[in-house]
């Protein structure tokens, strides 16, 4: 790789994105322009805001003469307003219930008769109250007569007469009369409660015993208010430059396909990875530009905002070097997807569209970062994007120890994840299938066919993609639906339609729907060879020898990532349950049937429609994370995907789907074998000791055991590597292509990879 074609690329794609007003706009001057304008018309707007008075309808009034008044001279009490005095007008004045209330006494009908508290219901919800606030008949000799017999020590007669305050949710201005009429009502009460205590001679200090008092120790410290500063800075920092990455990558790949200037620049000296990371380092200034103009800008107005509100403080001086670090790698992830997402996109129209799944996917773990609750672990330090914005929080609220604590591990999965994002993107521009694709129209009606309706002789990649779609979907909606589905079933018919049900809709009836597209079903599910005698024990020994480590790797991700105490209190029943029936059931119910089902699924018919794409452990991996997605429990999900990419291999390099099944069934069965008889207590004899430890629930293998197992099951996995691999004519050709290889009539090798030809035997024949 030369870095000065590097270089040249960077500074051909800076001098046209900066020829570009538009960019410009967007990137320079709209950050710099747009939050003060913002802080101009929030000042403007507020000038010329005020608050409509609420309409109140008050029955029941004379009932309330009793101790202290709650209404003089027919309006509230005006010592019952010093909590209002925010609304705009002055305590103890008459001015402050007149700019708050707009009140209507009850009037006596022609019969004589008030109001009953269904028509002032039906005036409520008629929209002619905001709220009303209505006193039962006696209120005030009722509740006198209450408190006077609890003070001698009496049970008094009935029920403690009430005040109701009726209003609408559904109407903002009513919810907020209720709320101004609730504070009132609260005084009210607090006052009739000490002239009570006065009246019996009881100090006051029995219900006052004490005040608190506050000492905020972050003044000295300079971080005051950095509890605040840190859970927003960090999300708008991940969201700009995010946002600034977007837009010049999809000019700089989709913009160059419209233009036609993109086979200029492939057609160069230039390496593929060499266009990449020209164009990477690009989209990474923009991208840092665009973060730092906002923070800039945004920082300038806060400043005058702060001095308006003297109980706010602005962020910590390092608030900005934090940031700064972090933008480096957080710009060069977001702009490596961009530009691989970008490259897919026929248009900078259908480019622009890309924004929505790309913002689905950073806003849940931008945001995870300020959900309440959500601390810096060891198991959140692992989450992409998540880590980086948790980080940054606990630096700018001055924990340094626990930042730097877990500062290596966010710094690897990070690098890690820039890494395979740049990897994707090279891949990308190495695709000429992707870098060519024809801007046609969308014709729903033509893609229904050609899925659908035409048979092929293997599924296609985009056939497997909504075949694990449409099964997550199913997953999902059972796991919702758990509840009725499982009806008043205990025992045994409980666990049978926890088990089958799922299996039954979720798997085997899509399986069977998308097999009646497909031709060669046997090659599809890997069933077209008799399975190797040699693969298939590999896999039943590696099985039993991984056993200890997965259930290692099992109680690792439960330490990370503990269950709540719902989760945790649902497999403890379902462990209880399990145990109600015989185990010959469990092992079929629990390993039999999800191994064949399950394998036929996955490593059959979506690893094999994966694999069209040449790619061959981008579908096992792809595959893995389906089949893990469809273990609803986040523990579940992460042991799956580990599970899934080794089956996967074993399913690659036997060409065959019995030793999946097979490991799969050993797997599932050693788990619910072991789990039967822990509970049972058989594993915890004396001659057992050298493998187990532990009593009860805590009951593991020993660690000689568990790395004993794993070295065996290395070995068994290298001699599997030495196995041939049963490649497809497409993986084959795609080995071909990225060594490099150059054939005589090269462009019918592009032709046949473009277009697509179906293989007659796909398996290595």
């Amino acid at each position: 790789m030369k870095l000065s074609n590097v270089r040249l690329i960077m500074c051909r794609e800076i001098r046209d994105q900066a020829r570009d007003r538009r960019t410009l706009f967007m990137i320079a001057v709209l950050p710099i322009l747009l939050y003060p304008l913002l802080g101009v018309m929030m000042l403007q707007v507020t000038q010329f805001f005020t608050q409509e008075p609420s309409k109140i309808f008050i029955a029941g009034a004379t009932e309330t003469d009793s101790g202290p008044q709650l209404f003089e001279n027919n309006r509230f009490a005006t010592n019952l307003l010093s909590d209002l005095q925010h609304l705009g007008a002055e305590a103890n004045s008459e001015d402050a219930e007149s700019s708050m209330f707009v009140i209507e006494y009850a009037k006596k009908h022609e019969d004589g008769t008030y109001p009953d508290r269904e028509e002032i219901e039906k005036r409520v919800r008629a929209g002619e109250f905001d709220a009303a606030l209505y006193f039962p008949p006696g209120f005030g000799e009722r509740l006198e007569a209450y408190q006077v017999e609890l003070l001698r020590g009496g049970q008094p007669v009935g029920d403690l007469p009430s005040p109701e305050l009726i209003y609408s949710t559904a109407d903002d201005g009513s919810f907020a009369a209720m709320s101004k009429i609730d504070n009132i009502l609260g005084h009210w009460k607090e006052r009739v409660v000490l002239s009570r205590l006065q009246a019996s001679s009881i100090p006051i200090s029995v219900i006052d015993p004490f005040n608190v008092q506050r000492a905020d120790v972050a003044e000295d410290t300079g971080h005051k208010n950095a509890a605040m500063w840190s859970r927003m800075l960090p999300v708008l920092l991940l969201l700009w430059a995010l946002t600034g990455a977007f837009y010049p990558a999809v000019d700089l790949c989709a913009g160059e396909k419209e233009r036609g200037t993109l086979e200029t620049l492939l057609s160069s000296p230039a390496k593929r990875s060499e266009i990449v990371l020209g164009k990477l380092l690009s989209v990474m200034i923009f991208s840092a530009g665009t973060a730092i103009l906002n923070l800039g800008s945004l920082g300038i107005t806060g400043l005058f905002v702060v001095e308006q509100f003297p109980h706010m403080a602005p962020p910590p001086l390092l608030s900005p070097l934090w940031l700064l670090i972090a933008l480096i790698p957080m710009s060069a992830l977001f702009s490596a997807m961009c530009v691989a997402l970008a490259v897919l996109a026929r248009s900078t129209k259908e480019g622009q569209y890309y924004l929505v799944p790309m913002m689905t996917v950073a806003m849940p773990l931008t945001i995870a970062a300020v959900s309440p609750g959500i601390e810096l672990t060891l198991g959140t330090a692992l989450v992409p994007v998540t880590n980086v914005a948790l980080v940054l929080r606990e630096l700018i609220v001055g924990d340094y120890a626990s930042a730097l604590t877990f500062l290596p591990i966010v710094v690897l999965v990070t690098i890690g994840c820039c890494i395979l994002a740049i990897r994707w993107a090279v891949d990308q521009f190495n695709s000429e299938k992707v870098l060519f694709r024809e801007s046609e129209r969308l014709d729903l009606g033509a893609m229904f066919r050609d899925t659908f309706l035409s048979r092929r002789a293997l599924p296609t990649v985009g056939m497997a993609l909504i075949f694990g779609i449409l099964i997550l979907t199913i997953r999902l909606v059972l796991g919702f639906a758990g509840g009725k589905l499982m009806g008043d079933s205990t025992g045994t018919a409980l666990i049978l339609k926890m088990v089958l049900i799922p299996q039954i809709l979720a798997m085997l009836l899509p399986l069977v729907l998308f097999l009646f597209l497909i031709k060669n079903r046997r090659q599809t599910l890997l069933l077209n060879r008799w399975p190797p005698l040699g693969g298939t024990l590999i896999a039943i020994l590696m099985a039993v020898m991984l056993n200890p480590a997965i259930r290692w790797l099992g109680l690792g991700i439960m330490k990370l990532y503990p269950p709540s105490e719902a989760g945790a209190e649902k497999i403890k029943a379902l462990v209880e349950l399990m145990m109600s029936i015989p185990l010959w059931q469990l092992l079929v119910l629990f390993a039999l049937v999800p191994a064949i089902l399950e394998e036929l699924v996955f490593r059959g018919f979506t690893l094999t429609g994966l694999r069209q794409s040449g790619r061959r452990w981008q579908a096992i991996i792809i595959t893995a994370l389906i089949f893990g997605f469809t273990h609803l429990t986040l523990q579940q999900s992460l042991n799956a995907v580990v599970l899934g990419v080794l089956l996967g291999y074993i399913a690659v390099k036997t060409g065959s789907l019995v030793p999946c099944i097979a490991y799969h069934a050993v797997h599932n069965g050693l788990t619910v074998g072991s789990a039967h008889a822990m509970t049972a207590g058989w594993l915890e004899s004396p001659a057992l000791s050298w493998m187990f430890e532990g009593k009860g629930e805590d009951l593991m293998f020993t660690v000689p055991v568990s790395v004993g197992g794993g070295v065996i099951a290395l070995f068994l996995l290298l001699i599997l590597a030495k196995l041939p691999t049963r490649a497809t004519s497409k993986e084959r050709l795609q080995e071909r292509i990225d060594r490099g290889y150059v054939d005589p009539d090269e462009d019918v090798i592009r032709n046949v990879r473009s277009v697509g030809v179906e293989s007659s035997g796909g398996s290595g024949e």
